[in-house]
């Protein structure tokens, strides 16, 4: 089904790697020691930043069904396997047309430490993208500030991820600061739909989910699906920043808890949020925004398994012919799907709530029931009012009497 990539031998010379099961205690040693030997290699002069990024190719849409995939934080596999980040980027753009692969979404902790080195081996694994898929990048914690202390917002992304030709792709849409990637949106098409992609930065400043907040006000009819680092701890929005001093930014510094409440729940158009950060592998929560729109967001960051992750991403697909959101969590290295629940499931996105009090019927004589309040009347993602918003019909019902009003699970 899958195209495998080859393990890349720019990076380890002439050896190769066994990647069965089986050889598992051998890969462990060669892997150690050739990742030794990548620190202290100087980096091949082959690899030009402005050769490297050009602008993606957008495939046509031909049916209802397309994917994304989401890169959990691969700042392990970026200082001490680079090798494995390659293959999983080459693996993603060799699988583009299986899987019809529309983004790419980092969720930040692209480095461990924020230096020069490791910046030099994420720019050499995303590239290979190039002309192939679009991506974004936004910073994590260990993306800003000296050795990746966040003790400030200071980072050399812009450098090895100049905006210039990333402002050439067909997807761009606009960054919160001209020349800087931190915070950006694209556009893209799927499934029928129109997209948008909101990238935020790592603790997101005060003037930055303003912007959000704008950018998503300004694409009503774009799906939007966010991508920020800290948001989630399991399955609760995080209501800390952390132990950074960049929580003292005095532009402000907002946790998971203040990007829902100041940003996503505001928004009927936000389907869903990614993010990493917190170590326990997984999350999942489904919220209901201020208008009763379902809100799926989701937590992934494998990098405490064996190798930095072993190379594990998130493979998401969207049905929008039968409105449902596929999950798989694979590994291009291993060549092996988790097939555990909390990494391989699938989400109803037509799964609504009536938010304002039970309404009052106002022309029960017609056995038409109108709502005294009818607040929003809820669309599905198709733009067709879903049964039991809005308008209601009832026979047995007289004026006067009050609606016993519920979720709205897609079957009432």
């Amino acid at each position: 089904m899958f195209v495998r990539s080859n393990i890349d031998n720019r990076f380890i010379g002439e050896h190769s790697i066994n990647t069965k099961g089986s050889h598992m205690g051998r890969i462990w040693v060669v892997a150690s020691i050739v990742s030794l030997l990548i620190i202290i290699i100087p980096v091949a002069s082959s690899w030009e930043i402005s050769d490297r990024v050009t602008g993606p190719i957008a495939p046509e849409d031909e049916d209802g069904t397309f994917s994304i995939i989401v890169l959990p934080d691969t700042q392990y596999m970026t200082k001490y396997y680079p090798w494995m980040y390659l293959n999983v980027t080459e693996w993603i753009r060799d699988n583009q047309e299986e899987l019809d692969i529309r983004f790419v979404l980092h969720e930040g902790d692209i480095t461990n430490n924020n230096d020069r080195p490791q910046w030099s081996n994420a720019s050499k694994a995303m590239y290979a993208l190039n002309d192939t898929v679009p991506y974004t990048l936004n910073t994590g914690n260990h993306d800003i500030g000296p050795g990746g202390n966040a003790a400030d917002r200071t980072t050399y992304l812009n450098e090895y991820f100049p905006s210039g030709p990333i402002e050439n792709w067909t997807s761009w849409g606009g960054a919160f600061e001209k020349g800087k990637q931190e915070n950006t949106y694209h556009l893209f098409s799927g499934g029928g739909r129109d997209w948008l992609v909101l990238a935020i930065e790592f603790a997101p400043r005060d003037a930055v989910i303003e912007w959000a907040n704008s950018v998503v006000s300004d694409h009503p009819d774009h799906l939007v699906l966010v991508v920020t680092h800290n948001y989630l701890v399991g399955d609760v929005h995080n209501p800390v920043v952390g132990y950074y001093n960049v929580q003292y930014d005095p532009d402000g510094a907002a946790s998971g808890e203040d990007i829902w409440n100041d940003l996503v729940r505001k928004h009927r158009n936000i389907l869903g949020v990614f993010c990493g950060h917190i170590t326990i592998e997984e999350g999942y929560l489904l919220s209901y925004g201020d208008n009763g729109n379902p809100v799926h967001q989701m937590l992934a960051n494998f990098q405490q398994n064996p190798m930095g992750g072993s190379g594990f991403l998130r493979i998401v697909t969207f049905n929008m012919d039968d409105q449902v959101m596929d999950v798989k969590t694979y590994s291009p290295y291993l060549n092996e799907f988790n097939e555990t629940a909390p990494h391989n499931f699938t989400i109803d996105l037509n799964t609504f709530e009536y938010v304002n009090d039970p309404p009052t019927v106002l022309n029960g004589d017609m056995d038409l029931i109108m709502f005294e309040d009818q607040g929003t009347a809820y669309l599905d993602l198709d733009g067709n009012q879903r049964p039991g918003t809005g308008i209601f019909y009832d026979p047995n019902v007289e004026d006067g009497d009050e609606l016993d009003f519920h979720v709205f699970n897609g079957t009432d």
